[in-house]
């Protein structure tokens, strides 16, 4: 299973835009070539030479075996993502970020590996949900983040993303926010007997 979160940096009509090539480019990618190194590096050369606008994209992508939560992945500049186990402790798994894609060409990525047991959750998220603000211009930040996670994070992955969410607005208040709020939950199970 290959999973996969980015953002894309500026806002409005073109950054959307660059956000769908930036998808299309990607998918074709993984789908031909089957390692996340490989992928990224050509993904990041074909957006690199056509980008005029000067605008990048942070891309995490790991590919699940699901027989046995071996993972393995890439970062393009993109937030680590946190992983919520079985007995409800949270932690960021160790990733180091590489450079945004279309950025430069001719980037080399690192392949890094995780591995998942059955219970875990891995949930990814763009840096909309730690950068999120109150109205003293105080983060969200990354221990409010693992301590929704392991609070609300036992209950299913639609309900993990609910109850995120429900957090960040709660400390938000009535501020206004500058950046999307993306999450992504994924419960491992193992494989069926």
């Amino acid at each position: 299973l290959c999973v996969i979160v980015g953002d894309v940096s500026g806002k409005g009509v073109p950054a959307a835009l660059f956000m769908m090539v930036s998808r299309i480019v990607l998918r074709t990618m993984a789908k031909n070539l089957k390692d996340v190194v490989e992928t990224f590096e050509n993904t990041n050369n074909e957006l690199a030479i056509r980008n005029r606008a000067n605008m990048f994209v942070t891309v995490w992508m790991g590919f699940i075996d699901l027989k046995t939560g071996h993972v393995e992945f890439a970062s393009a500049g993109h937030n680590p993502p946190a992983i919520r186990h079985k007995d409800g402790s949270v932690e960021f798994a160790k990733s180091k970020a590489g450079i945004a894609m279309a950025a430069m060409e001719n980037v080399h990525y690192k392949m890094q590996t995780l591995d998942l047991v059955p219970g875990d959750t891995l949930f990814l998220y763009t840096d909309g949900v730690t950068e999120a603000t109150d109205a003293r211009n105080e983060l969200f930040g990354n221990e409010r983040l693992l301590d929704a996670l392991s609070r609300g994070g036992g209950n299913g992955t639609k309900e993990t993303c609910r109850f995120v969410k429900q957090q960040i607005d709660a400390f938000a208040g009535k501020a206004s926010q500058f950046d999307d709020i993306t999450m992504l939950a994924l419960l491992y199970k193992g494989e069926h007997p």
